[in-house]
């Protein structure tokens, strides 16, 4: 089945009724399943269900996404786009930004590159672990923080839903909160009952951590237990992953 996907930032009203309506009856014309994900707070809804839609909770600024599917999803895509593009701001995928400060957060964030990996002698757990290490800003040694997630993993491994892991230590070598998003081709072994990931989020904390630090992460590692959520994240490319997860920690420091 062909699938198309849009990616969209809601305005300072957010999505408006008379907005719904209107791109319900846009979805009437086409052979394709239509449906909205507001990344921001979470929820899924068929958008030929303008109710459903307004009670997903659209608020400004919210991050979404529209899923095609469908014989029609190519012609289908190109007119919602057209109408999105109207009345909201597109996300564009090669804009070079810092994703997760525009949540709000204050953190060093680093997207670990196809480059990157190829560095590495062979793809495993420990290897990529300490390339995640490395890529922390803080005068500690990198093999030493690559030792406290490989601690922290033996207790359980951190996968949370399919194809995902959220790797993540708090320690007083760590200064400044760090985030490292890995993105792989195929799923790697994480030695967990749960099955191999393609997306990995680690995250490193200072000890002690902001109260608001903590309540992102936490609530965010709730989110990712989330099967549908997981696989969204697995399936998207990595700048995309990086816009989902912003606005996930975004939502979460505001709660």
């Amino acid at each position: 089945m062909l699938i198309r996907r849009a990616a969209f930032y809601l305005g300072i009203n957010g999505l408006e009724s008379w907005q719904a309506e209107k791109l319900r009856k846009l979805c009437g014309y086409f052979h394709a399943s239509v449906s909205l994900f507001n990344v921001s707070q979470c929820c899924r809804v068929p958008l030929e269900n303008s109710l459903k839609v307004m009670a997903a909770g659209n608020k400004p600024d919210d991050f979404c996404l529209l899923f095609i599917e469908g014989m029609d999803a190519e012609l289908a895509h190109l007119v919602l786009l057209d109408y999105i593009s109207e009345h909201f701001k597109i996300f564009q995928s090669d804009q070079d930004f810092n994703f997760v400060r525009s949540s709000g957060l204050e953190c060093h964030f680093h997207i670990l590159s196809a480059s990157d990996l190829k560095s590495l002698q062979r793809l495993d757990k420990s290897e990529l672990l300490n390339q995640i290490a490395a890529s922390i800003q803080t005068p500690a040694d990198s093999h030493t923080l690559c030792s406290l997630f490989l601690n922290r993993e033996k207790h359980a491994a951190t996968v949370m839903g399919p194809q995902v892991a959220l790797p993540h230590i708090m320690t007083e070598l760590v200064t400044v909160p760090s985030i490292i998003l890995t993105s792989l081709p195929e799923p790697l072994d994480w030695h967990s009952p749960r099955g191999p990931v393609r997306c990995i989020i680690a995250a490193a904390l200072p000890k002690p951590a902001s109260i608001e630090m903590i309540r992102a992460f936490t609530n965010l590692s709730k989110k990712l237990v989330d099967e549908n959520i997981c696989r969204l994240l697995a399936d998207a490319p990595v700048q995309l992953q990086a816009a989902m997860l912003a606005a996930m920690l975004a939502q979460q420091a505001k709660c």
